[in-house]
């Protein structure tokens, strides 16, 4: 998450303002699409439930009227004087004549109302009359009177009792059939003299739930009141249907969506007004292909939107973005150490002031950079002089102790040549006013330093140089080494017992020269190397070294100092290898 924060914090203006708002543009556009889907999809769920429900309705209606009308012929079959004559007269039950002509008569009531499938009547004692226009059904007033339903049916005096398959009194292995049962009562004694059951093919039963059509492909399930499937839907996946139809049986005029395998289906619930089941399963993606079409419109619309939102977006950010990047395009000079106004066209816009102020801001670092520069020069100049200043009287107050210490002891000769060293060195050291001087001029500063010391101490040290011959002509600040060698004598071998020895040598490094002095002598604890090194400590020599060095080289010479207790000290002054003949002319102005 860092990285990525940082890669979009390090991206210039335009492909930030693009990103940023194509990021809004999408995140708009997703959930527009999202709570458009979400409401277009309640709103059609509602309405489709409604319409199905309302389509439900209309085919119950149908039904409602198929089995009234059927209901009517019924009363006209009973109120028939053929019927009533063969059911009241006993002696003619066996007549042969009286069997055909009543059989007759069922066959035109049949032809007359084609939605009857078959009629069986039976007088009390159980002689039967039938017309069949599909196969012959093994029916009995005995199975009809063992019927669970029986007392039920003279209850109703007459009224039709609805039952599939004769409430069970025959089988029927091909087709369902719904068989409306009836007492017959004689018209003058209203006393029973008969039953009649009328039978309605299931096929009959399907044709006039679809006789209005059937746009959206929906399948019909029809159940009686114990819940067995008269009709019976042609569907894949006839399980997982089973436990979604199981779940809407007990919610009346019930309609909702559920998913099986990869559609959606409404599934609607109707009781009908014989406490049959209506269910009826209809494909949610017919009814919503209309609605699908809107959602593209939608979508495209949107996704039109976007483009020109984006366009327009991209357009702004350029407007904005092309006049800031001429004008750091026009700073990279900066950068180069050049201070130069720039010169790009603009309005009075902010772009424009920032132009103005970045001018005005140039001008006054550019005269800021060069009185800097002037006080610099001169304050690193009067910084040197003082330095040397420091080393000088420090060296002088030590030589003359020396010299002091031989008048004391008479020996005259040895004064006379400390003091000739002394003339000899300072007459190498101040090369006649120049400020730097070469590795070799150093060298002999250090033999002529050497010399006046081994008067003070004897043979308490003795001194090793290898100098590489490459590095000889090389120019460095005068009086380098000097305080380094002075430092390891007086720190070094002094505290050690016994003699000493310092080595001083250079060495030669391609782009750099190393100058080194090291000591066996006494070595310096930890604490005190870190003092050193931070510049903490109040010795001159040493520390005015360091800070001329780094004057002079501007930062770019290493000075390194390793020591250890009882093994010495070892220091190592890496310097640009620069060779600036020009530089050995500068004078030092005291």
């Amino acid at each position: 998450m860092r990285k990525l924060k940082k890669w979009f914090m390090d991206l210039k203006i335009t492909p930030k303002i693009i990103i940023y708002y194509s990021i809004m543009i999408i995140i708009f556009m997703v959930l527009s699409v999202v709570v458009y889907k979400q409401l277009n999809y309640s709103t059609v769920t509602k309405k489709v439930g409604q319409m199905l429900m309302e389509t439900v309705k209309t085919v119950d209606a149908n039904l409602n009227f198929l089995i009234e009308t059927t209901s009517n012929q019924e009363k006209i079959l009973l109120s028939s004087k053929t019927l009533q004559s063969a059911l009241s007269q006993n002696s003619k039950r066996n007549d042969p004549v009286v069997q055909r002509q009543v059989e007759n008569y069922l066959e035109e009531s049949m032809n007359f109302n084609e939605v009857i499938s078959s009629i069986y009547v039976f007088d009390n004692e159980g002689h039967k009359y039938y017309a069949d226009n599909a196969s012959y059904k093994a029916v009995s007033l005995t199975k009809i009177k063992e019927a669970p339903w029986f007392d039920e049916l003279v209850r109703l005096n007459g009224s039709y009792l609805l039952k599939m398959n004769g409430g069970g009194t025959f089988d029927s292995q091909d087709m369902n059939y719904i068989s409306m049962i009836r007492v017959i009562n004689n018209i003058d004694t209203q006393k029973p003299i008969g039953y009649l059951m009328v039978n309605i093919s299931a096929d009959t039963i399907n044709k006039y739930l679809n006789k209005d059509g059937n746009t959206y492909n929906t399948q019909y399930i029809l159940k009686d009141e114990y819940n067995n499937d008269f009709l019976h839907a042609s569907l894949a996946e006839e399980q997982e249907f089973a436990v979604i139809i199981d779940h809407v049986l007990d919610k009346e005029d019930h309609s909702e969506i559920k998913k099986v395998g990869s559609k959606q289906y409404i599934v609607s619930n109707l009781r009908t007004e014989f406490d049959w089941k209506l269910i009826a399963i209809t494909p949610f993606n017919e009814l919503s292909t209309q609605d699908q079409t809107y959602t593209i419109i939608f979508i495209i619309t949107l996704l039109v939107n976007g483009v020109l939102l984006m366009c327009g977006i991209v357009f702004t950010s350029l407007l904005i973005s092309k006049p800031i990047q001429k004008l750091v395009n026009a700073m990279k000079t900066v950068e180069r150490g050049v201070f130069q106004e720039v010169s790009i066209k603009t309005g009075n816009d902010e772009i424009g002031r920032l132009k103005n102020v970045y001018n005005m801001m140039i001008r006054e670092i550019q005269l800021l950079f060069d009185n800097v520069v002037q006080e610099q020069a001169a304050k690193r100049k009067m910084e040197l002089e003082a330095l040397q200043n420091q080393i000088k009287p420090h060296f002088l107050y030590n030589t003359f102790d020396a010299i002091s210490s031989l008048a004391l002891s008479g020996n005259h000769e040895d004064v006379y040549t400390i003091v000739k060293a002394l003339g000899k060195f300072y007459r190498s050291s101040l090369n006649q006013g120049h400020e730097e001087i070469t590795i070799r001029q150093e060298l002999d500063i250090v033999e002529q330093y050497l010399t006046i010391l081994k008067y003070r101490y004897g043979d308490k040290f003795t001194v090793t140089t290898h100098f590489d011959e490459r590095t000889l002509d090389y120019t460095i600040p005068r009086l380098v080494l000097q305080p380094l060698v002075e430092n390891a004598i007086n720190h070094g071998i002094r505290a050690k017992i016994g003699p000493g020895l310092i080595t001083v040598q250079s060495l030669f490094c391609g782009d750099s020269i190393q100058l080194i002095v090291e000591d066996d002598g006494a070595g310096m604890e930890e604490e005190r190397l870190t003092q050193i090194q931070q510049g903490l400590t109040n010795g001159v020599g040493l520390k005015a070294t360091i800070e001329r060095l780094s004057i002079y080289y501007n930062a770019k010479a290493d000075f390194q100092i390793e020591s250890q207790i009882g093994y010495g000290t070892k220091i190592t002054l890496t310097i640009p290898a620069i060779n600036d003949k020009a530089n050995s002319n500068k004078t030092l102005q005291l």
